[in-house]
């Protein structure tokens, strides 16, 4: 095998008495609550399959993560979603030379395209909602992204400088400020903003927990939601529908997302093989779910 290079073999036949049943779902830790939440979505395949799921949470720690990895190899789970926040070669090559079925639940700019893959469009969904918002009539939001994935802060960027693009409304870099994805990485940053002079019109942030935090700091500052500050979130978390006002987010289908990763999983299973002669990419597009905190007449 070539540097950075993979060639897909077939699997070993297993006999009945050899399968695990057992399926490795791979996240990072940080990701935690966005994805354990899928995992009742998915409870119905895997029972109908006769099947258990493992979820795997690595620390961001690349030679403890390789040896949790390797280790997970060597109990032979028949299969493994990949979902940690970044396409790492070293952790795949593993994966890879088990001849373990594989499939990615992102898009990974640097991953060749040979494994099956099932992901939002995290830059449409971050269009949509900056496009709803500018014709809204805010003009000047406030981008809050954790600095932590590279692929997913170049989509959610990208979609919002694409909205300003496509109106041709102006825009500055420095408006994109990155913190920690957390309700208090929201509330610091939300709170030194709206303390300043340049008060944006809008905050869009990557996380409902966020979102959380700026409407915490608007509160106490007693600045009106959404009357003279929209604020709207990217997750669409159970957060959005118990705060106040109710958070306008993106629905990004997670529960389908994690359904159709498993059936791609299985159908490799089923036929005993990693070899992908023709790999499938599924891609979601998010919805917006529209409540009150954007000031929308529309809102739910």
């Amino acid at each position: 095998m070539k540097e950075n290079e993979y060639i897909l073999l077939p699997r070993e036949t297993r006999t009945k008495e050899d399968s695990t049943n057992v399926v490795v779902f791979l996240f990072s830790l940080a990701d935690y609550g966005f994805y354990e939440s899928i995992h009742h979505e998915m409870e119905q395949v895997l029972q109908q399959k006769g099947y258990s799921m493992l979820l795997c949470a690595l620390e961001p720690d690349d030679e403890q993560s390789k040896k949790h990895i390797q280790h997970i190899v060597d109990l032979k789970p028949e299969g493994i979603i990949y979902a940690l926040r970044d396409f790492k070669e070293e952790y795949v090559d593993i994966i890879v030379k088990a001849k373990i079925p594989f499939v990615l639940i992102r898009k990974y700019i640097h991953a060749k395209e040979i494994f099956d893959c099932v992901y939002v469009n995290f830059a449409e969904g971050a269009y949509k909602m900056t496009r709803h918002m500018l014709e809204h009539n805010y003009k000047k939001i406030s981008l809050f992204v954790e600095k932590a994935s590279f692929q997913f802060v170049h989509d959610f960027c990208d979609g919002w400088k694409t909205a300003y693009r496509e109106k041709d409304i102006p825009y500055d870099e420095n408006w994109i400020v990155h913190t920690r994805n957390t309700t208090e990485g929201g509330y610091y940053r939300a709170r030194e903003i709206l303390e300043s002079e340049e008060i944006p019109d809008a905050f869009f942030c990557a996380s409902s927990e966020m979102a959380l935090g700026v409407l915490y700091a608007a509160r106490e500052l007693n600045i009106s939601v959404p009357d003279k500050l929209a604020v709207v979130g990217f997750t669409d978390s159970e957060i959005a529908e118990l705060s106040f006002p109710k958070l306008t987010t993106v629905d990004q289908s997670l529960g389908q997302v994690g359904v159709l990763a498993l059936r791609l999983l299985f159908d490799q299973i089923e036929q005993n093989s990693t070899s992908l002669p023709f790999p499938q990419e599924i891609v979601i597009q998010p919805k917006l779910r529209i409540r009150q905190s954007c000031g929308c007449p529309l809102a739910l």
